[in-house]
């Protein structure tokens, strides 16, 4: 049974499909009447719950895992001939993780649906911290972009709601009112 599924922006013969044993495959070849699917090792036996593959990159992707365990995002830089634990163990918590998507607008910056709330790093994922500017310590379980400046998080049991990340803030400018 298929879990998650991620295809890339632009390139429909790059797919990549999660199983909830945990197994994870890709192809390069997906339009094509019988696509070639490579199976990846090194992973979880945990449900794979999403795949993102990078718009600039298809080599790289990341798969989010379910499970009260530590460790439920890996990255592969290479396609997914290797994969690593992306995860700063004191930085995102022990909980099911169930989407993953990058800025439009800044490749570093990633956003993470959690089983406690949402997570931001803007640092390819070397530093997380809890979003703040959302819904509080509610599941997230799918996150997508409306254009390139617009996050939208679907919830487990309190809606929908959209977010609208700040991308640079290099200069104030203050009027004084007497």
């Amino acid at each position: 049974m298929k879990d998650a599924i991620g295809i890339a922006d632009g390139s429909s013969n790059h797919i990549w499909v999660g199983h909830n044993n945990g197994e994870l495959y890709a192809t390069t070849s997906g339009t094509a009447p019988t696509p070639a699917w490579s199976s990846m090792s090194g992973l979880p036996n945990r449900a794979v719950t999403s795949i993102h593959v990078d718009r600039d990159n298809h080599n790289l992707a990341f798969a989010t895992y379910a499970g009260y365990a530590a460790g439920n995002l890996y990255t592969s830089t290479d396609g997914g001939a290797s994969w690593s634990n992306a995860i700063a163990a004191a930085q995102l918590p022990a909980v099911p993780f169930y989407s993953i998507t990058r800025h439009p607008m800044r490749p570093g910056w990633l956003y993470l649906g959690t089983e406690i709330g949402l997570f931001a790093s803007q640092d390819n994922g070397a530093n997380w911290s809890a979003y703040n500017d959302g819904p509080a310590n509610v599941i997230v379980r799918k996150l997508s972009w409306q254009g390139n400046d617009t996050l939208v998080l679907g919830t487990y049991g309190r809606g929908a709601f959209t977010l609208k990340p700040v991308l640079d803030v290099q200069t104030v400018t203050v009027f004084e009112f007497y």
